[in-house]
């Protein structure tokens, strides 16, 4: 059984487990959608710092030839 939170709409404590739950499903689609973004940009970050390091290790294969044929 879910009792109303006193002054708080959007909350429910649970009577058997004893927890507060948040029944705004606005708030949480919110929330899943600013997650998925961050964790876009947190993959945009990983991969641009794997190419800055085969772009360096290909400028140093590079400079190597070009020290090898002079």
């Amino acid at each position: 059984m879910k009792i109303k939170v006193e002054n708080e709409p959007d909350l429910v404590r649970d009577t058997k487990s004893n927890a507060v739950l948040n029944t705004d499903n606005r708030a949480l689609q919110a929330y899943k959608k600013q997650k998925k973004l961050l964790n876009s940009v947190g993959d945009t970050s990983e991969r641009m710092d794997n190419m800055e390091q085969r772009l360096i290790n290909i400028e140093n294969i590079l400079l190597e030839l070009v020290r090898n044929n002079k």
